[in-house]
């Protein structure tokens, strides 16, 4: 029987949510905008469309979204290519379950330009059996939309999927897909709480044995791992 591991790509294998949160609050602060420390965290786990889009309607701005995401993107893709850092263990990972004999999936609310700067930039895109953008769903995270994508994708059932999410949202999603969901705390901040299981960071996935795989794919882990 077939199984998948689905990856989210930022916060999760790529330091890029502070980078992204940085370039929201530039341009924020180009509109008159002051972003919160809330507004902030709220940018974590979702499309940059849908951040802009409920910034804008809670603070009643008539900015076009579409032309401020332009120039959010522009920014954000040039830093991207100077600035990009990979989480420890991330591409060692890869390998690993890719050598296991696992499909892999990634599962991103960025966009494929971006998706495609940031896994050319660390050579890890042969790695991925199938790749979802926000320009492949309807609707983001905490919607399950954009996993189940990629497990009908992969002929693979929901059941045979393990997620690994480091946002609150993305372990909402893998959740409501009937996936098993493992939280990376990574960054922190985020409430992993609903994960079946959840680690520090991916150096603590990277020497598992396919065993701890079957296992979580079975549901058999829910622990916490210290």
């Amino acid at each position: 029987m077939k199984k998948a591991i689905l990856f989210d790509l930022d916060g999760l294998l790529v330091d890029t949510e502070t980078l992204g949160i940085d370039v929201a609050v530039r341009v924020c602060k180009g509109l008159g905008i002051e972003l919160t420390k809330t507004e902030q965290k709220s940018f974590i786990g979702v499309t940059d469309e849908r951040f802009y889009q409920e910034l804008f309607n809670k603070r009643n701005c008539d900015f076009d979204v579409q032309e401020i995401l332009k120039k959010h993107f522009s920014l954000y893709e040039e830093l991207l290519k100077t600035s990009l850092k990979p989480f420890p263990g991330a591409c060692d990972l890869l390998k690993v379950l890719k050598r296991q004999g696992y499909k892999l999936g990634l599962v991103s609310g960025s966009t494929t330009e971006q998706i495609n700067i940031i896994l050319d930039k660390l050579k890890i895109k042969t790695f991925f059996n199938v790749i979802v953008s926000c320009e492949d769903i309807t609707k983001s995270k905490p919607n399950p939309e954009g996993y189940l994508i990629a497990s009908k994708k992969l002929r693979i059932s929901p059941e045979n999927c393990v997620v690994l999410e480091d946002a609150e949202t993305g372990v909402i999603a893998g959740k409501k897909a009937r996936m098993k969901v493992i939280g990376v705390t990574n960054n922190g901040g985020q409430d992993l709480s609903s994960a079946d299981i959840i680690v520090k960071n991916l150096m603590e996935l990277v020497n598992r044995d396919k065993e701890f795989w079957a296992r979580a794919l079975n549901g058999k882990y829910i622990y916490i791992i210290d």
